[in-house]
């Protein structure tokens, strides 16, 4: 299953951290760009990582010690970049940086893509997950927030049920075209579909994309400690 790292966004939302940092700020012990590598680890093959042009340098270290592969992009939407290394009949699983999800097993996301033909959207209902569970959902259904955001459910401390930066697909002409129309790689992987898996799997999950939700994820993580 071939993986790909959302991390080029400028971190316009964590005003403490410079443009174009925002992968490579701390949570914990590792920055968030190594947490991300440290969970597809398990899959065994290369990484490829989406970050912005104007930083590489800064995230050339991490890679390498992931074996991952750089992809620049000078965009805040990654469409077009995630198009040039994509093809029809992989399976790909999506990751986006700034949400960091521990002691979980990415590689159920491409299992149950395959599986159900539709593509896998991860969610959380509480932040720490314990269970398995899997809704097929109408794509009507689905709520993605301006600029292709994840809701955040509610609340900053994740206690709705709610999509996270993780997502699996056998990519097709559908999601080709999605990608060259719509806003967001999510919003291109439910490009004119009829239905969504839902598939939460046990994790800890902690979204660090905004001042308020990274100081929340902190103060969580700590109690995993």
């Amino acid at each position: 299953m071939k993986t790909v790292i959302l991390a080029g966004g400028r971190g316009s939302r964590l005003t403490a951290v410079p443009a174009g940092h925002k992968a490579a700020t701390r949570f914990g012990s590792r920055s968030l760009l190594e947490h991300a590598f440290a969970e597809v680890q398990e899959l065994g093959v290369a990484p490829l990582c989406i970050v912005n042009d104007t930083v590489r340098d800064l995230y050339e270290g991490p890679a390498a010690a992931a074996s991952a592969q750089l992809i620049t992009t000078n965009a805040e939407n990654p469409c077009a970049a995630v198009k040039e290394v994509v093809h029809v009949g992989e399976t790909v699983l999506i990751v986006h940086a700034d949400e960091v999800c521990l002691n979980s097993h990415p590689a159920l996301y491409g299992v149950a893509s395959e599986r159900f033909t539709s593509p896998v959207v991860g969610v959380s209902s509480a932040g720490f997950d314990n269970e398995l569970q899997l809704i097929r959902r109408p794509v009507a259904q689905m709520r993605v927030a301006a600029g292709g955001r994840f809701p955040s459910g509610g609340s900053v401390a994740g206690t709705e049920r709610r999509y996270i930066g993780r997502y699996a697909l056998t990519v097709d002409d559908l999601f080709r075209a999605g990608l060259d129309r719509c806003d967001s790689v999510i919003e291109a992987a439910a490009h004119r579909r009829p239905d969504i898996i839902e598939l939460n799997i046990p994790k800890a999950y902690f979204d660090c994309g905004t001042d308020e939700m990274m100081k929340n994820s902190r103060q969580r993580l700590r109690v995993l400690a």
